[in-house]
């Protein structure tokens, strides 16, 4: 998008100041790409475990340098979920509640 663009777009000055303020958060995160805490954000867990399962593999990630940045795509992101669905199992007749029968 052209900024001159956005800028005569802008209805208001709160318009325009949130929209530079969301480029002045990205920073230089790729187009596409999420960063730890937005990838956290979007799967709804914590940073800790984000961190915690791609460090044992469970999910993909994009690291440009050695102890550089991470950065998460949607795609990587929507496997992980995929991979931590589990199906339900059917109830089975003679457990109707949850709760141990007395004796």
């Amino acid at each position: 998008m052209n900024i001159e663009q956005n800028v005569k777009d802008a209805n208001s000055t709160k318009e325009l100041v949130s929209f530079f303020d969301v480029e002045k958060k990205r920073g230089h995160v790729p187009k596409g790409m999420f960063t730890r805490k937005e990838a956290a954000e979007y799967l709804g867990i914590s940073v800790t475990t984000l961190d915690s399962a791609r460090n044992n593999g469970k999910i993909a990630y994009v690291q440009y340098v050695e102890n550089g940045s991470v950065f998460f795509t949607e795609t990587a992101l929507e496997e992980f979920v995929a991979r931590c669905t589990h199906r339900a199992t059917p109830q089975k007749e003679s457990m109707i509640t949850y709760r141990k029968r007395r004796a």
